[in-house]
């Protein structure tokens, strides 16, 4: 009698199959510039099926004594065939204009920047609002939202989770000896002043977060603003008004919005933009208006300013050195400049708002134009 073990490997092995074929079939549905993106993942799970194969063949899959180790491969095979079916299958069985759009603009702010490497993948089939999908090069938006140019500004913090990723040696860990050190800091003067034992343990878990996630949103918020300047400060207050339910607190995986909006308002300052950092915390204090909502006592525990500013001092100084490029310094080209694109929408828009969508079809169809003579 065969084990487990060995019969679900026979269904993987048919998974891995009928995953090629499906990824082969969309030979003549793709745009060419898509196919080796397509063919890439085509050749990884033609890896799994090896891999399959491999442990089929091994004589000691049926040894009780092995079967755990055995199970965890095959277990990091079925993830990974997993990630490729909800993510580049579907993304390029369900590829249609606006994807082709949001694909080649995604394009063209990677030129911007500097980013290193093929630029992501685009895909307008997002049911919640953007992502990023570093594991399988992808981003994606709502459908609606990639035709929005006030919300697009978004995508620059998404492209800084790929860089985070594929950075960490250079931007995670010497920000995590930071954390610590800010972090111990606070510690020590409350243990001097005598703090209540929950206060400690507030800092502690606050500390906990900064490193488990937390520093994720900030890192993408202030690489963001440094990349397209004050046309994120901006996107991100609406995106506060559309999407969040408490300013003031956080989760498990994303800070406070109102704390990344003071990371995003230290980048704006340090970049130069004091003006405009002004008038988009002039904005912010509207919203807050609105909800009539108070700081908490113990907000500037959990994110503390030296903290914020610190960060930001690093990122202003590492993320050039990787050759990404920054709002202030970037050269004034020929080419379609998204960036500038973003930021003139948000000025037409604060300077009427009711003329806006007039203005937002003239660009977004002068885009269109550019985006395809470029691509």
């Amino acid at each position: 009698m065969t084990s487990l073990l060995h019969d679900l490997l026979f269904d993987t092995r048919e998974r891995c199959d009928h995953l090629r074929r499906e990824l082969d079939s969309l030979e003549d549905r793709l745009p060419a510039h898509l196919l080796p993106f397509r063919d890439r993942w085509s050749q990884l799970v033609e890896g799994c099926r090896g891999r399959i194969e491999s442990l089929l063949a091994d004589p000691d899959l049926g040894d009780p004594r092995l079967a755990s180790n055995l199970y965890i491969s095959y277990k990091i095979v079925t993830q990974f065939l997993f990630e490729v079916e909800a993510g580049p299958l579907v993304v390029l069985a369900r590829f249609q204009e606006g994807d082709l759009f949001l694909t080649r603009l995604l394009k063209q702010i990677c030129r911007e920047i500097g980013y290193p490497g093929p630029a992501p993948v685009g895909s307008m089939g997002s049911s919640q609002y953007y992502g990023a999908l570093p594991n399988v090069d992808i981003v994606i938006v709502p459908p609606l939202e990639g035709f929005q140019l006030l919300g697009l500004a978004d995508l620059y913090h998404e492209l800084a989770h790929f860089v985070l990723r594929r950075n960490a040696d250079k931007l995670v860990a010497p920000f995590h000896v930071r954390i610590d050190r800010v972090f111990n800091g606070l510690i020590e003067d409350a243990r001097r002043r005598n703090a209540t034992p929950g206060e400690i343990d507030s800092l502690e878990t606050s500390r906990a977060a900064w490193k488990r996630s937390w520093h994720e949103e900030f890192v993408a918020d202030m690489i963001a603003t440094l990349w397209v300047g004050p046309a994120f400060g901006w996107a991100n207050v609406r995106l506060c008004t559309n999407t969040s339910s408490n300013l003031f607190a956080g989760t498990t995986s994303h800070p406070a919005d109102a704390a990344r909006h003071r990371g995003v308002d230290l980048m704006l300052r340090r970049l130069g933009f004091g003006k405009d950092a002004d008038r988009i915390d002039a904005w912010w204090q509207g919203l807050l208006d609105l909800v009539d909502k108070g700081i908490p006592n113990d907000f500037d525990l959990q994110y503390p300013p030296k903290l914020l500013q610190t960060l930001c001092d690093f990122l202003y100084v590492e993320v050039p050195r990787l050759g990404l490029v920054a709002w202030s310094a970037r050269p004034t080209t020929d080419d379609p400049r998204i960036g500038s694109l973003l930021n003139q929408a948000w000025r037409l828009f604060r300077d009427s708002p009711a003329a806006f969508a007039e203005h937002e079809r003239g660009l977004l169809e002068s885009l269109h134009a550019d985006l395809d003579i470029q691509t």
